[in-house]
């Protein structure tokens, strides 16, 4: 049973994750300018992510500005001008998860991570406050790190045109036997 709700579960991430990239690039190419980290690297993981926690999301919008200024504590881009800014959105973020945690309900086939954390405090496994440090570690590593890994292999890309041949012989393929 918990495999097929694993399945299921990375099945939902892997088309939330196609469509907000397919947004966000949409986007991007629809300006015909603009920042690809700024646009597509720094939103989507945040939005992925929050997805996964369980995040509403009506709440997104407003979180991911806090999550990418409270990274930038992460990232080391700080300064004294702005080190005041990104602590405060590291706080209010931290305002957000603390009751978002302290009042999910997890039914047993919750599969958002909010679920997960949910049934391990009502099972003694962890604390409430466990279970937000988990969460705010979830947004913000995880965030910078994958943030950092789409730049670097948005560059390579950008490098490597025999690559970029490859991967549209690829997706031409993939559409064609798909029947798109």
């Amino acid at each position: 049973h918990m495999h097929h709700a694993n399945i299921a579960c990375n099945e939902a991430i892997s088309g939330f994750l196609d469509a907000t990239a397919d947004e966000l690039i949409g986007s991007l190419v629809a300006t015909a300018r603009g920042d690809f980290a700024t646009a597509v690297a720094e939103p989507l993981p945040v939005q992925v992510i929050c997805s996964m926690i369980g995040i509403p999301e009506a709440d997104v919008a407003m979180l991911t500005p806090l999550v990418l200024q409270s990274n930038d504590l992460l990232a080391g881009v700080v300064d004294a001008a702005t080190m005041g800014a990104s602590a405060e959105a590291s706080m209010k973020v931290v305002g957000y998860l603390d009751p978002l945690v302290r009042g999910w309900r997890a039914s047993d086939e919750g599969t958002t991570v909010c679920d997960a954390l949910a049934r391990a405090c009502a099972a003694g496994e962890i604390t409430v406050e466990d279970g937000l440090g988990m969460l705010v570690q979830l947004l913000g590593a995880g965030t910078e790190t994958t943030t950092s890994l789409i730049g670097r292999v948005a560059l390579q890309l950008a490098r490597d045109a025999e690559l970029q041949q490859t991967l549209r012989e690829q997706r031409y393929q993939a559409h064609h036997r798909s029947g798109e």
